[in-house]
């Protein structure tokens, strides 16, 4: 009789799972050097510094946000977690309501879910996060712009050191040539 051995990959294949999910990580990491390299340019400078001044308020208004998120989310999971099909479970109604601040919620589908209670959900979740939230978010977005146009002006227009220091460069090789002209 033969023998067959048969190989049990799953542990290889859990690492190798696990190295792609940090190479797609690093990967991602990789692209903010490029900010390094964009600080030079004046309109990089101008976006970078905006995002750097709205920083801390934009970390308050997403913690406040993730409060109102998961407040909703449990909310509607309790109240039409069996009738709507999106907030069945705590984590897909948590997706779902995260999903339904960029596109539109079914009205039809909550206010069948319950006559009263459906459309209540609905009508404030709509004031309370597309309304008021994000909002908030694009007024602090806003307000860091400012800040960072009124400090941009006092600068100079377009600066790239590379461009800088060959001009530089040229100069120096063309005032030594007419140095060494003069000089014969």
């Amino acid at each position: 009789p033969t023998v067959r051995i048969y190989y049990d990959f799953a542990d290889v294949m859990y690492w190798d799972s696990v190295a792609d999910g940090m190479s797609a990580t690093l990967a991602w990491l990789l692209w903010f050097r490029l900010f390094k390299y964009l600080f030079h340019f004046s309109w990089a400078r101008q976006v970078i510094s905006t995002l750097y001044k709205a920083t801390l308020p934009l970390i308050g208004l997403v913690l406040a946000g993730l409060v109102l998120l998961l407040a909703f989310a449990h909310t509607g999971l309790v109240a039409f977690g069996t009738q709507i099909h999106d907030l069945r479970t705590f984590g897909v109604a948590l997706v779902s309501c995260f999903r339904f601040i960029f596109s539109g919620m079914q009205y039809e589908e909550f206010r069948q879910a319950g006559s009263f209670l459906g459309p209540l959900f609905y009508i404030l979740f709509k004031v309370w996060m597309v309304l008021i939230y994000v909002r908030f978010f694009v007024a602090v977005i806003l307000d860091a712009y400012r800040d960072a146009m009124r400090e941009q002006r006092n600068r100079w227009e377009l600066s790239f050191p590379p461009v800088e220091a060959l001009a530089k460069d040229i100069s120096t090789w063309w005032e030594e040539r007419k140095g060494r002209r003069a000089a014969q």
